[in-house]
Protein backbone atom coordinates (compact mmCIF):
# COMPACT_ATOMS: atom_id res chain seq x y z
CA UNK A 1 0.00 0.00 0.00
CA UNK A 2 1.28 3.45 -0.86
CA UNK A 3 1.16 5.64 2.22
CA UNK A 4 1.11 9.36 1.55
CA UNK A 5 -0.13 10.64 4.89
CA UNK A 6 0.18 9.35 8.45
CA UNK A 7 -1.21 11.27 11.38
CA UNK A 8 -0.96 10.38 15.06
CA UNK A 9 -4.27 11.71 16.34
CA UNK A 10 -4.55 10.91 19.99
CA UNK A 11 -3.56 8.84 22.93
CA UNK A 12 -7.18 9.05 24.08
CA UNK A 13 -9.77 7.57 21.75
CA UNK A 14 -12.97 8.00 23.71
CA UNK A 15 -13.49 11.72 23.05
CA UNK A 16 -12.92 11.61 19.28
CA UNK A 17 -15.60 11.85 16.62
CA UNK A 18 -14.71 9.38 13.95
CA UNK A 19 -16.53 8.30 10.83
CA UNK A 20 -13.70 6.37 9.19
CA UNK A 21 -13.28 2.60 9.29
CA UNK A 22 -10.97 1.29 12.01
CA UNK A 23 -8.76 -1.75 12.38
CA UNK A 24 -7.20 -2.52 15.74
CA UNK A 25 -3.94 -4.20 16.56
CA UNK A 26 -3.90 -6.06 19.87
CA UNK A 27 -1.25 -8.27 21.37
CA UNK A 28 0.89 -9.12 24.34
CA UNK A 29 3.32 -6.48 25.49
CA UNK A 30 6.27 -8.34 23.98
CA UNK A 31 4.66 -9.38 20.67
CA UNK A 32 6.29 -6.62 18.59
CA UNK A 33 3.23 -4.41 17.96
CA UNK A 34 5.09 -1.11 17.83
CA UNK A 35 7.84 -2.51 15.60
CA UNK A 36 5.22 -3.92 13.24
CA UNK A 37 3.28 -0.64 13.08
CA UNK A 38 6.45 1.33 12.34
CA UNK A 39 7.38 -1.22 9.68
CA UNK A 40 3.94 -1.02 8.08
CA UNK A 41 3.94 2.75 7.74
CA UNK A 42 7.69 3.24 7.19
CA UNK A 43 7.84 5.77 10.01
CA UNK A 44 8.76 5.69 13.68
CA UNK A 45 5.40 6.70 15.07
CA UNK A 46 4.93 3.94 17.65
CA UNK A 47 7.38 3.91 20.56
CA UNK A 48 9.60 0.83 20.68
CA UNK A 49 11.77 -0.33 23.55
CA UNK A 50 13.52 -3.41 24.85
CA UNK A 51 11.23 -3.06 27.87
CA UNK A 52 7.69 -4.23 26.96
CA UNK A 53 4.65 -2.12 27.75
CA UNK A 54 5.42 1.24 26.09
CA UNK A 55 1.93 1.73 24.66
CA UNK A 56 0.03 3.26 27.56
CA UNK A 57 -3.19 4.31 25.83
CA UNK A 58 -5.41 3.42 22.90
CA UNK A 59 -3.64 5.27 20.10
CA UNK A 60 -5.27 6.22 16.81
CA UNK A 61 -3.09 6.51 13.69
CA UNK A 62 -4.88 7.91 10.63
CA UNK A 63 -3.64 6.49 7.33
CA UNK A 64 -4.11 8.49 4.10
CA UNK A 65 -7.25 10.09 5.60
CA UNK A 66 -8.97 6.77 4.71
CA UNK A 67 -8.99 4.71 7.90
CA UNK A 68 -7.63 4.59 11.42
CA UNK A 69 -5.20 2.03 12.76
CA UNK A 70 -5.87 1.66 16.48
CA UNK A 71 -2.87 0.56 18.53
CA UNK A 72 -4.09 -1.00 21.76
CA UNK A 73 -2.00 -1.25 24.94
CA UNK A 74 -0.22 -4.57 25.24
CA UNK A 75 -1.55 -7.15 27.65
CA UNK A 76 0.15 -9.77 29.75
CA UNK A 77 3.86 -9.18 30.15
CA UNK A 78 4.11 -5.38 30.66
CA UNK A 79 5.92 -4.37 33.84
CA UNK A 80 3.30 -1.91 35.04
CA UNK A 81 1.17 -1.78 38.15
CA UNK A 82 -1.94 -3.91 38.57
CA UNK A 83 -4.08 -0.73 38.47
CA UNK A 84 -2.57 0.28 35.12
CA UNK A 85 -3.14 -3.22 33.70
CA UNK A 86 -6.77 -3.09 34.83
CA UNK A 87 -7.18 0.34 33.21
CA UNK A 88 -5.72 -1.01 29.92
CA UNK A 89 -8.12 -3.94 30.06
CA UNK A 90 -11.20 -1.82 30.77
CA UNK A 91 -10.36 0.75 28.05
CA UNK A 92 -9.74 -1.98 25.47
CA UNK A 93 -12.91 -3.84 26.44
CA UNK A 94 -14.97 -0.64 26.19
CA UNK A 95 -13.47 0.10 22.79
CA UNK A 96 -14.23 -3.40 21.46
CA UNK A 97 -17.81 -3.20 22.70
CA UNK A 98 -18.62 0.38 21.68
CA UNK A 99 -16.74 1.19 18.48
CA UNK A 100 -19.18 1.34 15.60
CA UNK A 101 -16.38 1.69 13.04
CA UNK A 102 -14.15 -1.22 14.09
CA UNK A 103 -13.95 -3.64 11.17
CA UNK A 104 -11.62 -6.26 12.63
CA UNK A 105 -8.97 -6.88 15.26
CA UNK A 106 -5.54 -8.16 14.29
CA UNK A 107 -4.26 -10.21 17.22
CA UNK A 108 -0.49 -10.14 17.13
CA UNK A 109 1.35 -13.07 18.68
CA UNK A 110 5.01 -14.04 18.84
CA UNK A 111 5.00 -17.28 16.83
CA UNK A 112 7.75 -18.66 19.09
CA UNK A 113 5.69 -18.42 22.30
CA UNK A 114 2.06 -18.44 21.10
CA UNK A 115 -0.55 -18.97 22.26
CA UNK A 116 -0.38 -17.61 25.78
CA UNK A 117 -3.34 -17.93 28.14
CA UNK A 118 -4.10 -14.21 27.69
CA UNK A 119 -4.17 -14.66 23.89
CA UNK A 120 -6.71 -17.45 24.28
CA UNK A 121 -8.80 -15.32 26.63
CA UNK A 122 -8.87 -12.47 24.11
CA UNK A 123 -9.78 -14.77 21.23
CA UNK A 124 -12.62 -16.38 23.22
CA UNK A 125 -13.86 -12.98 24.44
CA UNK A 126 -13.88 -11.48 20.93
CA UNK A 127 -15.78 -14.52 19.63
CA UNK A 128 -18.33 -14.18 22.45
CA UNK A 129 -18.99 -10.49 21.70
CA UNK A 130 -19.10 -11.09 17.95
CA UNK A 131 -15.98 -9.18 16.91
CA UNK A 132 -14.07 -10.50 13.92
CA UNK A 133 -10.34 -11.01 14.19
CA UNK A 134 -7.35 -12.29 12.28
CA UNK A 135 -4.35 -13.88 13.97
CA UNK A 136 -0.98 -12.37 13.05
CA UNK A 137 1.99 -14.59 13.92
CA UNK A 138 4.97 -12.26 14.23
CA UNK A 139 8.73 -12.84 14.49
CA UNK A 140 8.85 -15.56 11.84
CA UNK A 141 12.33 -14.30 10.95
CA UNK A 142 13.55 -16.09 14.09
CA UNK A 143 12.32 -19.47 12.87
CA UNK A 144 13.50 -21.64 9.97
CA UNK A 145 11.09 -21.27 7.02
CA UNK A 146 10.42 -25.00 6.88
CA UNK A 147 9.16 -24.97 10.51
CA UNK A 148 6.70 -22.05 10.24
CA UNK A 149 3.73 -24.01 8.88
CA UNK A 150 4.22 -26.77 11.46
CA UNK A 151 4.28 -24.19 14.26
CA UNK A 152 1.14 -22.46 12.94
CA UNK A 153 -0.63 -25.83 12.74
CA UNK A 154 0.45 -26.61 16.31
CA UNK A 155 -0.93 -23.25 17.53
CA UNK A 156 -4.25 -23.68 15.72
CA UNK A 157 -4.62 -27.15 17.24
CA UNK A 158 -4.06 -25.64 20.71
CA UNK A 159 -6.69 -23.00 19.93
CA UNK A 160 -9.12 -25.70 18.81
CA UNK A 161 -10.12 -24.01 15.56
CA UNK A 162 -8.73 -23.07 12.18
CA UNK A 163 -8.74 -19.26 12.42
CA UNK A 164 -7.67 -16.92 9.62
CA UNK A 165 -4.02 -15.98 10.06
CA UNK A 166 -0.99 -14.27 8.55
CA UNK A 167 2.66 -15.00 9.30
CA UNK A 168 4.84 -11.91 9.42
CA UNK A 169 8.05 -10.32 10.59
CA UNK A 170 7.66 -6.70 11.55
CA UNK A 171 11.40 -6.39 12.04
CA UNK A 172 12.32 -7.75 8.59
CA UNK A 173 9.12 -6.52 6.87
CA UNK A 174 8.25 -10.04 5.71
CA UNK A 175 4.64 -10.37 4.50
CA UNK A 176 3.73 -6.80 5.48
CA UNK A 177 2.09 -6.55 2.05
CA UNK A 178 -0.19 -9.48 2.98
CA UNK A 179 -1.23 -7.66 6.15
CA UNK A 180 -2.02 -4.54 4.11
CA UNK A 181 -4.10 -6.63 1.72
CA UNK A 182 -6.12 -7.97 4.68
CA UNK A 183 -6.60 -4.46 6.05
CA UNK A 184 -7.74 -3.09 2.69
CA UNK A 185 -10.14 -6.02 2.29
CA UNK A 186 -11.88 -5.32 5.61
CA UNK A 187 -12.09 -1.52 5.33
CA UNK A 188 -13.60 -1.49 1.83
Amino acid sequence: MKISKVEFLSGNIKNMENRLPEVAIAGRSNSGKSTLINSMINRKIARTSKKPGCTLALNRIRINDCFDLVDLPGYGYAKVSKNVKEKFSKESEKYFLESENLRTVFILMDINTAPAAVDILLINWLENVGRSFILVFNKVDKMPKNKILNKVTEILIKLGRNYPYITISGLKKQNVDKLWNQILAVIN
